[in-house]
């Protein structure tokens, strides 16, 4: 019998999609890092000394070809990195709700969809993802007392910062002013490396929940449950008695936990 077996939601393993997690952030932040670097090489082309130095034509249909495969590739590697997002934020949710003691406020499929709604996906996701920080370090009624986490904290600001960044890029990118032009070219760069750092930070504050919250399940599958001296089965603190043998509790015993 699990701890959660009357709970509306069952505890799974996230071992493999806190991997698969990982992977997608690093080809993710590889993609923007050499968007940067040719974010800087054009900026350079464009505004610096080599605007007056002459290329052959060759050299610019080169260079237009791999930025239309990078950008393409990072189209892929968005659309990718997006959807294990979703699915590991959708997981932790999941697992987060098992617990008796205290519940992340938005259940697991609003948790995703507060992330397709304007202006509401600016704070609602950033709530959240607290939440699951404070139900990880503590599983009771008294988890919203805990502080805030600063991997959360930060990595929130990197998310917002690069997309105002693009916004103001873009924004900027439509002056006829040179001046202006550089300044939002600029901005494009920095906002190639805050999604980068941003990629980085996602990893570690995601991790870090995850295991917390995968400590506090196994925890309390160890309190909550006692093993049959005599058929070894797993049998609920409340039972006092086996219900397939009929033996009495006399041993508490760790279960079978999800791996950390």
């Amino acid at each position: 019998m699990s701890v959660s077996a009357n709970l509306r939601y069952q505890p799974s393993s996230t071992r493999v999609l806190r991997k698969v997690f990982a992977v997608s952030l690093l080809l993710h932040g590889l993609v923007y890092l050499f968007f940067a670097f040719v974010d800087a090489i054009d900026v350079y082309l464009t505004y610096g000394e080599l605007n007056e130095l002459e290329f052959s034509q060759a050299t610019y249909d080169l260079y237009n070809y791999v930025f239309v495969v990078a950008a393409r590739g990072s189209l892929l590697t968005l659309f990718s990195t997006q959807i294990i997002y979703l699915v590991y934020v959708y997981r932790l949710n999941r697992n987060a709700s098992c617990m008796k003691g205290a519940r992340p406020s938005l259940s697991p499929g609003w948790a995703v969809g507060i992330y397709f709604v304007p202006i509401f996906n600016f704070v609602l996701p950033y709530m959240n993802l607290q939440e699951l920080s404070k139900i990880g370090r503590c599983a009771t009624s008294l988890w919203k007392k805990q502080p805030n986490s600063l991997l959360v904290n930060l990595y929130w600001m990197a998310v917002v910062g690069s997309r105002l960044l693009v916004v103001g890029g873009v924004s900027l990118g439509r002056s006829e002013s040179l001046e202006v032009r550089l300044q939002a070219a600029c901005m494009n760069v920095a906002a190639n490396f805050v999604v980068i750092a941003s990629c980085y930070l996602a990893w570690r504050a995601f991790t870090q929940i995850d295991r917390q919250i995968t400590t506090q399940i196994s925890n309390r599958q160890v309190v909550d449950q006692w093993s049959c001296p005599q058929c070894f089965e797993q049998v609920a603190v409340a039972e006092k008695v086996c219900p397939m043998c009929g033996a009495g509790c006399e041993s508490e015993v760790s279960v079978g936990v999800l791996p950390v």
